[in-house]
């Protein structure tokens, strides 16, 4: 039998995984699908991604507080039953949410930056090429830290899966 503890961080951890994958996966290609001006798909997509950026920062700072609290629970517990979760599991929601600060706190707001900036230059087309490659540069970190942080998502979440069948 789970804990209130346990079941809080299993559906945390779950909603941040089905987070990312429903805006990385189906709502941003979708935005730059439909929409008939892509720097609109681009805006729109920024504002969703900032949000899920502030999102991720609170939930993995909560997650990690849940994680110790577990782990304290399971120190005291006189019943054997309950185990700590191995280091690494709180290596990677540490990771996690630093990539996700990171990504967040400094690579969106300079993609905003250069995105402005080009903008300001009347567009793409018409901007400076070092500007744009540095805007794609930009935005290639952040799709990277973006599958990196999902990943360490669907690792925390499958290890759930399989300690919930040890059990």
């Amino acid at each position: 039998m789970r804990t209130l503890l346990e079941r809080c961080y299993a559906l945390l951890l779950s909603l941040w995984l089905g987070a990312q994958v429903v805006v990385g996966a189906i709502v941003a290609p979708a935005l730059f699908a439909s929409l008939p001006d892509r720097s609109m798909a681009g805006t729109v997509a920024g504002e969703i991604f900032a949000r899920l950026g502030v999102a991720g920062v609170i939930g993995l700072a909560l997650l990690l507080a849940l994680r110790a609290g577990l782990d304290a629970s399971a120190q005291s517990s006189l019943s054997g039953r309950a185990v700590r979760a191995p280091r690494w599991v709180h290596y990677l929601l540490l990771l996690a949410l630093v990539l996700t600060g990171f990504s967040h706190f400094w690579v969106r707001t300079n993609i905003a930056s250069v995105r402005q900036q080009v903008q300001l230059a009347g567009g793409f087309a018409s901007a400076d090429p070092a500007l744009v490659r540095h805007f794609g540069a930009l935005h290639g970190l952040s799709s990277g830290l973006f599958l990196i942080t999902a990943l360490i998502a669907l690792a925390l979440v499958l290890r759930l899966r399989d300690s919930a069948v040890a059990d």
